[in-house]
């Protein structure tokens, strides 16, 4: 029986200019969404990097407490997402890794009890106002990955007896309606 090792020759007889087009695509795939951002008002584009962070304290503040575990899960998820998120985010998530400790710690200092779900909502609110006026697949594909931020967070705090579930109020929020 015949192996053949098909990763080893994936590119054989490739010239490399044909690669080197690959590669100059790939990076304007990952740098479009970047380059839609960029294209927004200041405000915009400060609303769109600060998400992850509103919604981090939006999910964690759910049951009028920040647990240590769900800030201490979304910063390894930011961290993580800036080289395995879809390639098309990567840039995004880079970005955002840079700011997101500052913008986290302002936030959670703004954060009460008594407010602070209403206000990460309101946040949000701008937040999808801000993402849509990006192209729709670029809206898209973001807004998914902040509900797939918003569910992990969730899960971090273990929900009842701390078994690994989400309790009730994160679950309500975790779809991130706000964002439209």
């Amino acid at each position: 029986m015949l192996e053949h090792n098909y990763s080893a020759s994936l590119f054989e007889g490739v010239s490399s200019d044909f690669l080197l087009i690959l590669r100059q695509i790939k990076d304007q795939f990952m740098s479009s969404i970047l380059s839609s951002i960029n294209s927004l008002s200041d405000e915009d584009q400060t609303l769109i990097f600060k998400a992850p962070a509103i919604v981090t304290v939006l999910i964690a503040g759910a049951d009028q407490e920040i647990d240590k575990k769900e800030e201490l899960q979304a910063r390894k998820l930011v961290n993580y997402r800036t080289f395995t998120s879809d390639p098309f985010l990567q840039g995004y998530y880079e970005e955002v890794s840079e700011q997101f400790g500052d913008n986290l710690e302002e936030l959670m200092a703004a954060w009460s009890p008594e407010t602070g779900v209403q206000a990460m909502s309101n946040s949000l609110r701008e937040v999808g106002a801000a993402i849509k006026q990006l192209p729709e697949d670029h809206a898209g594909i973001l807004k998914e990955s902040l509900r797939s931020l918003a569910k992990k967070i969730a899960e971090a705090d273990g929900g009842l007896f701390h078994m690994g579930g989400i309790n009730a109020d994160e679950r309500h929020l975790m779809d991130l309606s706000e964002l439209g």
